[in-house]
């Protein structure tokens, strides 16, 4: 498998399969303070029948022959947090399959792997260095390409959602402040929080915030509501307790598939301040005005940010 965040050609394909298939194409800009431009798109609410029918749908959303990256599904990978092993930089993917060893439920020189170091505290240098890794079934990772191939649209990478969203909030945040990050989707809830780029806390929870609510149940619908919002004060108090140096004075709230008032029930029950994310302030959506509405980009959120690979650093 590929980095996470192997770059720089002028701009990527990113396919998301995640609700139906999305496929969007961005062109990097050409210098600083310029937003990336999103080129091209398409969404089918279904997979397609045949690999014809995947090769034409992410054709037709393609542009000027980018490489392409396809973002796993949440079931095909896992993301570990692990203290990195002190060892030469040549000989971190071996010492990293020895601590996978006992994770994985199949043998760790089987997975494919990817990884991200979080920044050292710099308030307690003699603590532990954290790294974030990525594993996946090889097998898995070559049948997924074996399929996109047979569709005459090989891959060049593979990402995850965590680090796309993570790309997300690198356009967000600045070298002063640190981002807290809510994405929610009909699957669950990803939180990150990210500070000069750089990836420091990650969780997921799967709360089914846009199921229809009947009469009766409004409190269940409140307290998934509640388990939300706490889940992502306590990402925003782990940082504090850990990271002192990294100031965050706001939650961003990333579009929705519909509004079910996340928004309202979050500033509620926060102490922070939660502003609502609109992606045309990141992306330059003129060439696919359909994204300007918040359930579009809520469609194609992890499909743009896997597209945003040149932000990334090396693994």
């Amino acid at each position: 498998m590929p980095s996470l965040w192997t770059n720089h050609p002028p701009g990527w394909t990113a396919i998301d399969r995640s609700n139906g298939v999305a496929v969007v194409s961005v062109e990097s800009p050409k210098q600083s303070g310029l937003k990336p431009r999103v080129l091209s798109c398409a969404h089918r609410p279904e997979e397609p029948e045949t690999p014809d029918d995947l090769g034409r749908l992410i054709q037709s959303a393609s542009a000027k022959s980018y490489p392409k990256t396809l973002l796993l599904d949440r079931g095909g990978y896992q993301l570990h947090l692990l203290e990195k092993p002190n060892v030469r930089q040549e000989e971190l993917e071996s010492s990293l399959r020895l601590l996978l060893t006992s994770l994985l439920n199949y043998p760790s020189a089987n997975a494919a792997l990817s990884w991200m170091t979080v920044p050292p505290n710099a308030a307690a240098p003699n603590r532990p260095v954290q790294i974030y890794v990525v594993s996946a079934d090889k097998s898995l990772v070559d049948r997924e390409s074996a399929v996109f191939k047979s569709a005459g649209c090989g891959l060049s990478a593979v990402d995850i959602p965590e680090a796309a969203q993570r790309n997300i909030s690198a356009l967000i945040d600045t070298s002063a402040k640190g981002c807290c990050l809510v994405h929610a989707t009909d699957g669950g809830v990803q939180i990150t929080v990210t500070f000069q780029g750089e990836l420091f806390v990650e969780h997921y929870l799967t709360e089914l915030l846009f199921d229809p609510v009947n009469p009766g149940e409004q409190k269940a619908a409140d307290h998934e509501f509640d388990r939300v919002a706490l889940e992502i004060q306590r990402s925003l108090d782990f940082v504090r307790r850990n990271y002192a140096y990294i100031p965050i004075d706001h939650v961003t709230l990333a579009p929705t598939p519909r509004d079910v008032g996340l928004h309202q029930a979050l500033s509620t029950r926060m102490m922070e301040p939660v502003e609502l994310l609109n992606l045309n302030d990141l992306f330059d959506l003129s060439a696919c005005p359909g994204l300007k509405s918040p359930e579009q980009q809520s469609l194609y959120f992890n499909a743009l940010g896997a597209s945003l690979r040149y932000l990334g650093a090396a693994a």
